[in-house]
C-alpha cells in the first residue's frame, strides 16, 4: 500500500490483480478540494494518452504504439475537455493552467464545526469584467458580524482637529487633536491645521493684486 501526501485523505491501494483503486479514507476534511485538482489531472494524462493511442469512437486503441514521457507531456499541451463538475481543463501556450480559483468562507454553527462556505469565484478564462464575482451577503465575518469589519484604527477626525500619530504604532492610529487659537482646520482627517494669519496675509495679498489691476489705465 502506498500512502499519498493529502494527510490520509486520498490512499492507492494495489488490488490482488495488480490495479490501482483509488480509496476514499474521510470526506469531511479541507483537503478533499485537492481530490477535485487530482481528478482533472488524471483524465487530462487520459486524453492525453487517448489521442497519441489514437483512440476513435466504439473502435478500440492501437496497441503497438511504444510511448515516452515527453510524447505524453507534448499531448498535454492540446487537451481541451470539460469534467462532469462543468469545469473546463485546457493549458496555454505556455503550458501553464488557466488560473481558476474559488473564494471559500469558513463558518462555525452552533455545534462548533467548521463549513466550508462558496462565496465567489475567479475564473482567468472568462472576459476580464466576469474573471472575479464575490457574493458579499452570504458571508460571515470574525465573531459571526454580518456586517464587513473596517480596517481601521481610529475613527476619522472632524474639522477643527488635526491628526497626530501615536508613536510605536501603524500608520492609521492616530489621536485628534483640537487646532489651537489661531489655527483652523475645516476638512474631515487633516494631517497638519493652517494658521488663520497666514491665510489672512494671503487674501490681503490677493486683495491687492486685485485693487492694482483695477487701477491699470486702459
Amino acid at each position: 500500500m502506498v500512502q499519498s501526501p493529502l494527510n490520509d485523505y486520498l490512499v492507492l491501494e494495489e488490488r490482488r490483480n495488480g490495479r490501482d483503486a483509488l480509496k476514499v479514507n474521510n470526506e469531511d476534511v479541507p483537503e478533499q478540494r485537492y481530490a477535485g485538482n487530482v481528478y482533472k489531472s488524471v483524465y487530462a494524462v487520459a486524453h492525453s494518452l487517448h489521442s497519441l493511442l489514437k483512440c476513435k469512437e466504439k473502435k478500440s486503441c492501437e496497441t503497438d504504439l511504444k510511448i515516452q514521457p515527453q510524447q505524453v507531456v507534448e499531448a498535454l499541451k492540446n487537451v481541451n475537455f470539460t469534467i462532469k463538475m462543468g469545469d473546463r481543463v485546457w493549458f496555454d501556450s505556455t503550458g501553464a493552467v488557466v488560473a481558476q480559483y474559488e473564494v471559500v468562507n469558513w463558518q462555525q454553527d452552533s455545534n462548533g464545526s467548521i463549513k466550508f462556505i462558496p462565496v465567489g469565484y475567479y475564473d482567468a478564462s472568462l472576459p476580464p469584467d466576469q474573471r472575479f464575482v464575490l457574493n458579499t451577503e452570504k458571508i460571515i465575518w470574525a465573531g459571526g458580524q454580518l456586517e464587513k469589519p473596517r480596517s481601521m484604527c481610529s475613527e476619522s477626525c472632524p474639522p477643527g482637529t488635526r491628526k497626530a500619530a501615536q508613536k510605536g504604532r501603524p500608520v492609521c492610529c492616530y489621536d485628534c487633536i483640537p487646532c489651537a487659537e489661531g489655527e483652523i482646520s475645516n476638512e474631515t482627517d487633516m494631517p497638519r491645521i493652517t494658521l488663520i494669519n497666514s491665510i489672512n496675509r494671503r487674501v490681503k495679498k490677493a486683495l491687492k493684486c486685485s485693487i492694482k489691476a483695477k487701477e491699470k489705465p486702459v
